[in-house]
């Protein structure tokens, strides 16, 4: 937006500063030039503020002369610079907040496939439940110490190798390990053994 203002136009020589022109010297003559520029305040900081016109500007009354002032709308290329900067900023800003969060979530999917790997393994490692050691051997996860030997007894009695053929025997063989694995499983975690 365009503030209105106080401005006034200069027609002025100026050295360019080269160390090698002839504009180096302190005749005005030797200087470049003469180019207009115009000179406000700015309403919105207080602060004096320049900007090159051109050297070919004519003042509108049509008058040659070195000064000329007006009232009127101060430039607005500072304001529509800084403008579109704070736009591309914001711009980049957002992009940057996008793909940090397409960064994490893609960090979090890996953490959670991972976890749920080392899980997979745990459980694949640490065996059957205490449930189904329970099933197995044909008692409930809350048997007693007795009630635990009578039926791995039991079960021992009913699945023990040699009172089997020998076409059986080894089918008889494999129940009757896991009949005794799941039992020392269920004394361990009791504590019992």
């Amino acid at each position: 937006m365009a503030d209105t203002a106080s401005v006034s136009y200069q027609r002025l020589p100026i050295r360019c500063g080269k160390s090698n022109c002839r504009c180096n010297t302190s005749d005005t003559k030797h200087w470049h030039g003469p180019y207009w520029y115009a000179y406000w305040t700015d309403p919105k900081t207080g602060k004096p503020r320049s900007k090159y016109v051109g050297k070919n500007f004519s003042p509108p009354d049509g008058k040659d002369h070195t000064t000329y002032s007006e009232r009127r709308t101060t430039p607005d290329q500072d304001s529509a610079r800084e403008q579109a900067e704070r736009e591309a900023r914001e711009r980049a800003d957002r992009n940057q907040r996008e793909r940090e969060a397409r960064e994490q979530a893609e960090r979090e999917r890996r953490a959670k496939a991972e976890q749920d790997a080392r899980q997979n393994a745990r459980s694949a490692r640490r065996g059957p439940t205490d449930e189904e050691d329970a099933a197995c051997l044909g008692v409930r996860s809350s048997v007693t110490q007795d009630e635990l030997k009578k039926a791995w007894r039991r079960k021992m009695q009913k699945h023990h190798p040699d009172r089997y053929p020998e076409a059986e025997r080894a089918k008889q063989e494999d129940i009757a390990k896991n009949i005794n694995a799941a039992y020392q499983r269920m004394l361990k975690r009791r504590g019992w053994r």
